[in-house]
């Protein structure tokens, strides 16, 4: 988890089938949720973006894109760095 003045955001790892529910971890001051889903015993990976407020774009990753564990690390750590930096965009007076 990176938390970085007024914006939280959380990386979460799931091997449950059923979709991650915000309400499992206090997660009222998440803005964004990223969620991983490994799928089978493939080396691929479901990824789940939830986030409280309209945001300005910020990947690599995307919601619901599947992608291969040999990317997946640099992918969640570069999709968190920018999902902090988009929160930071709409703060009024951020430069």
């Amino acid at each position: 988890m990176r938390h970085i003045g007024n914006d939280n955001v959380q990386v979460i790892w799931s091997e449950h089938w059923r979709e991650y529910r915000t309400s499992i971890i206090s997660s009222e001051f998440a803005d964004v949720v990223i969620c991983i889903y490994p799928l089978a015993k493939n080396n691929l990976f479901r990824i789940r973006i939830i986030q409280k407020e309209n945001l300005p774009f910020f990947g690599p990753l995307t919601d619901n894109i599947i992608v291969s564990g040999d990317v997946l690390g640099v992918l969640v750590r570069e999709t968190a760095i920018n999902a902090a930096r988009a929160l930071r965009s709409k703060i009024d007076g951020y430069r």
